[in-house]
């Protein structure tokens, strides 16, 4: 459904800019044409990083809609333009709702984009051809580096829009972020592992019961369904597919906290549990 959006969002922004308009300025707005400004890695802009840069040298921006955490549409005097962050990946589906918040938030008033390199073009998830650039805002910041210090995005695996001049910078603005974040939701304390539930709902297959409300429950990266509360446990998470045999030896459990995006860890201090034989259950409370 998301890529539907994202397709059907940017089918039509040529037209209408996918609900942000590309009216008249607020003339409240202050315009700081030709203000240098500077930020923690610099931007790239027609393949060579400033830092300073003018702003000047980049294009005004009225407004913008955010479609993911590292995509957008922004509107400019010459009409809407699918832009891509620099260098970066979307955040991951666990932070994906707040990184599109932030990022929707550092549009609302406009600023400066500045293209990576003339020809640069990325094609977005569902379809449709934009650029790749930096956003600065009117006060001087830059939309990536703000998504990436509150821990939002993730590094760019690269491309042929001069990338090379920003990652190392932003590999350490990550490992930054990350020193300064919390690393965990909290502790397991109370797991069941059932091979085989006895229920109405997944008879015949694996259930997992963890004392933390509304986790997300991951088996060898595949996450199983929340059904709420049961059996003295805060949630109960089923395959639909699979019984615990069905998943194997040395099977990989990970509990995470929907909101943070944050693991839960377990006694021995992992954020992951290993299962030694799939068909067993493994239970433990303290």
């Amino acid at each position: 459904m998301k890529n539907i959006f994202i397709a059907g969002c940017i089918a039509s922004f040529a037209f209408f800019g996918c609900g942000a308009g590309g009216g008249e300025e607020d003339p409240q707005v202050v315009d700081n044409s030709g203000v240098d400004v500077t930020t923690s890695c610099g931007v790239v802009s027609n393949g060579l990083l400033e830092n300073p840069i003018s702003t000047e040298s980049g294009e005004r921006i009225t407004n913008g809609t955010a479609i993911t955490g590292n995509l957008a549409i922004l509107n400019g005097a010459l009409g809407p333009i699918l832009v891509k962050l620099h260098a970066m990946a979307a955040p991951s589906k666990f932070k994906e709702a707040e990184g599109k918040a932030l990022l929707q938030s550092l549009l609302s008033s406009g600023g400066y984009f500045f293209r990576a390199t003339p020809d640069c073009s990325v094609v977005a998830p569902g379809g449709g051809v934009g650029t790749s650039g930096q956003f600065i805002t009117l006060s001087g910041a830059s939309a990536t580096e703000e998504l990436i210090r509150q821990g939002f995005l993730q590094q760019s695996e690269g491309g042929s829009c001069a990338e090379e001049l920003v990652t190392g910078c932003y590999a350490a603005l990550i490992e930054q972020a990350k020193a300064n974040l919390p690393q965990s939701a909290g502790q397991i304390t109370d797991f069941l592992w059932k091979p085989e539930s006895d229920g109405g709902y997944n008879p015949g297959l694996l259930s997992i019961l963890v004392n933390p409300c509304g986790v997300q429950v991951l088996v060898n990266g595949e996450e199983l369904q929340n059904f709420g509360p049961g059996n003295g446990r805060c949630s109960t998470a089923r395959s639909l597919k699979k019984s615990g045999c069905g998943y194997g030896g040395n099977a990989r459990v990970e509990v995470i906290d929907p909101s943070s995006g944050l693991p839960y860890t377990f006694p021995d201090g992992n954020p992951y549990y290993i299962i030694p034989n799939g068909c067993s259950r493994v239970e433990f409370k303290q």
